[in-house]
């Protein structure tokens, strides 16, 4: 199993971390990962983010070494009556959102309270991951929240970290990932990274899917479904692999490029590059012209399907 992205870490921000964001993508970089998501603490941990943080994130680049970086956080629910640490705007702005319980900001519920909070969480649009639920001692009702999760779209971490101290939890590991396999249901792969050289850890985590068949695109993906930029992509081995799981328009892509040049694309640029050059593509068709001025007023007018999805200049964004 390849997994590309790398969907919680922690950075300098949270205190008992020990890289900055830009060692933590070159952690990835060494990884090999197409993407990385920054997911410091909500302000309830004791050396969490401070409550304007995360809307500032909008100055982190979207792209750092060929590496696509999240803006994220992992918010800490509270209260058992679904409260978190992070605010509506701080929502609305983020790329990628965990929940988790941490004993730090809340004192461990019942089993009732744990699987409720945890069905909260999964019902609210802002959030998109689950962390870390194997870890003790907030215990819950395992199948129905593997379930209501398929229904609602979210995924379940299974966080390698703990195994490094516990190995014989990876039992508990496989009975939640056979859960998510019966209800088809999202997992999240990643070791809760603190530092830049634990990024793309994933320890016996991705054997031991192998091992229970689950398939690749229940890990990681989907919960990255719908961003503006078009750089979560895998270099596929064949064409005959590629093919059940790209869309039409990526396929004819890939096998243009294999038969230009007998091998399949290796990096992310490749699909970038594609999709920016149609664009200019298509704003000189409008224009008539290759003149910088007219392009940049024709961008302004234009919406182009790509292989990795809609860019849309209409609104200014540029997104």
């Amino acid at each position: 199993m390849k997994i590309i992205a790398y969907l919680h870490t922690h950075t300098l921000v949270s205190h008992h971390a020990y890289s900055s964001l830009e060692e933590m993508v070159a952690g990835a970089g060494r990884a090999n990962l197409s993407a990385i998501a920054i997911t410091d603490h909500g302000p309830q941990m004791p050396d969490g983010a401070n409550s304007w943080h995360f809307t500032s994130m909008w100055i982190v680049p979207r792209v750092i070494n060929g590496i696509t970086v999240l803006r994220g956080g992992e918010a800490n629910i509270v209260s058992y009556d679904g409260e978190i640490d992070l605010s509506k705007a701080d929502l609305d702005f983020l790329d990628l959102v965990i929940a988790s319980l941490h004993s730090y900001a809340i004192r461990p519920g019942t089993f009732e309270q744990n699987t409720e909070v945890y069905k909260k969480m999964l019902r609210s649009p802002g959030v998109d991951i689950l962390g870390h639920p194997t870890a003790p001692p907030f215990e819950f009702d395992r199948e129905s929240v593997v379930k209501l999760a398929h229904e609602t779209g979210k995924a379940l971490e299974l966080n390698s970290h703990a195994l490094r101290k516990h190995p014989e939890a990876i039992e508990k590991y496989r009975r939640l990932a056979l859960l998510c396999k019966k209800y088809d249901t999202l997992l999240s792969v990643s070791s809760d990274a603190h530092v830049s050289y634990e990024v793309g850890y994933f320890g016996p985590i991705p054997q031991m899917l192998d091992e229970l068949s689950i398939p690749q695109q229940e890990v990681a993906g989907d919960a990255m479904n719908g961003y503006a930029f078009p750089s979560l992509y895998v270099s596929w081995p064949s064409l005959e692999e590629a093919k059940p799981n790209v869309n039409e328009q990526m396929y004819s892509y890939l096998e243009s490029y294999y038969n230009e040049y007998g091998e399949l694309p290796a990096s992310i640029w490749a699909y970038e590059v594609w999709d920016a050059m149609m664009t200019l593509q298509q704003a000189a068709k409008l224009v008539g012209s290759n003149d910088p001025a007219a392009l940049r007023d024709a961008l302004n007018q234009l919406t182009y399907t790509g292989i990795g999805g809609t860019i849309d200049y209409t609104d200014g964004r540029h997104e």
